[in-house]
């Protein structure tokens, strides 16, 4: 169910602390974020993107969010479907080194200006960081402009121009 952006920054959730640093990142911008799960990195990017499609791979409670003519739903795996091009890739699906790891190099070269990945400091989530500086060490085109620890750590990529 999609709830209010308000709502859901007073919330203690663990992308609370990121949701106002999103919707700046996907203002104008047309974004694909993988891992859709609850819809409150969705709610974020709507509030200020062009069009947002989420990927997920399983069927997900898409009240409020299948009216919105600036969103479109996709069910599948990451590391399987044909990426999609956007200006704002955000990954938060599976974090296990392997599949961050594939969804950076399959995903990645598709987005044109950010990446934003949830989680690089979880500790049960280790391999999202890991497969970031992995993936990084040999593209070097883009880089870190943003790393925080908080509500699990959330990091940003910027493609050097």
């Amino acid at each position: 169910m999609r709830l209010s952006l308000d709502y859901l920054m007073a919330q203690p959730t663990d992308v609370q602390a990121h949701l106002q640093q999103l919707v700046w990142s996907a203002t104008s911008k047309h974004v694909v974020e993988i891992g859709f799960r609850t819809g409150n990195t969705a709610t974020a990017f709507l509030h200020s993107c062009k069009s947002l499609t989420s990927v997920d791979i399983k069927e997900c409670d898409l009240d409020g969010f299948a009216d919105d003519p600036k969103f479109k739903f996709v069910i599948g795996d990451s590391t399987k479907i044909k990426p999609i091009h956007c200006d704002f890739l955000f990954i938060d699906g599976n974090h296990d080194f392997e599949y961050v790891l594939s969804d950076l190099t399959r995903w990645g070269p598709h987005a044109r200006e950010l990446i934003g990945l949830h989680d690089t400091w979880r500790r049960k989530a280790g391999g999202v960081r890991r497969a970031v500086m992995t993936w990084l060490a040999s593209n070097d085109q883009w880089a870190v402009i943003h790393d925080s620890q908080v509500n699990e750590g959330m990091m940003l990529l910027a493609r050097l121009r």
